[in-house]
């Protein structure tokens, strides 16, 4: 029996993206959150910052104790909390990059579910993920860099190999960063969820930047790395090809990210 539900009206249908962070997660939640009753738990739609639990240090650790019935009086009550007049909440839009080594539990609080895949280009997220991370990169010792963007790059080749397996046991459908860019409307589809009224250019706001409608941002981070962080992202790349060309990616920088 499903967790989370309102007092009155309708259980809302979950909208799960399993995502790496920094893979355009939020501009693809605030895009969907077009749909009518849509909402998210909190901040860039990541239920995590309302569970200590889920938003602890140790978050990515799959073996955590989790007391699910904790984080479904916590996210239901942000959904119990709309007004009476409101809309009623149809749909909440969740994010939270760790949910992808507990999304069995997540999906279990909710009576509708629809879960979607993304990722993006190894690339473009371990710029976003460094400089983000680490806003003084570029005063950092060449081999204190290389130990940062080693260490983010095998992050990217941990989890996607998580979120590939997840995608193939249990047949969910995939995104991809440069795909919805390519075709924002796309994701409604994708989520196999109705949004007549969804306009392609809606503007979003994600981290600092003013709101906009909705482009790819990869060729400006990957601008921001040196030869040597190409080189060695490629490197550390090579031998992933199975990987990365499930998610359409290659080991090599190419013109078009």
């Amino acid at each position: 029996m499903p967790l989370v539900a309102p007092k009155n009206g309708p259980s809302p249908q979950l909208l799960l993206l399993l995502t790496p962070p920094f893979s355009g997660s939020t501009a693809i939640a605030a895009f969907l959150a077009q749909l009518q009753g849509a909402i998210g738990l909190a901040r860039r739609y990541e239920g995590q910052w309302l569970v200590p639990a889920l938003s602890a240090s140790n978050r990515w650790q799959s073996g955590i104790d989790v007391d699910w019935a904790d984080v479904a009086r916590k996210w239901g009550a942000v959904i119990d909390a709309a007004p009476a007049d409101a809309m009623p909440i149809r749909y909440v839009i969740e994010t939270s990059p760790p949910n992808m080594v507990r999304y069995q539990g997540v999906i279990s609080l909710f009576e509708r579910i629809s879960v979607v895949v993304n990722n993006r280009n190894p690339f473009a997220n371990v710029a976003s993920v460094a400089y983000r991370m680490t806003p003084d990169l570029d005063d950092k010792t060449s081999e204190d860099r290389k130990e940062i963007i080693d260490g983010i790059v095998k992050s990217w080749i941990k989890r996607s190999a998580l979120l590939k397996d997840i995608a193939q046991t249990e047949t969910f459908p995939l995104l991809g960063y440069e795909n919805f860019c390519a075709d924002p409307l796309q994701v409604f589809e994708t989520f196999g969820v109705q949004g007549p009224q969804a306009v392609e250019d809606y503007a979003v706001s994600v981290k600092d930047y003013p709101a906009q409608p909705i482009r790819n941002m990869n060729a400006e981070q990957i601008a921001r790395l040196t030869a040597q962080d190409i080189g060695q992202i490629q490197d550390a790349l090579s031998g992933h090809g199975d990987l990365l060309g499930f998610f359409g990616y290659s080991a090599r920088l190419s013109p078009v990210s």
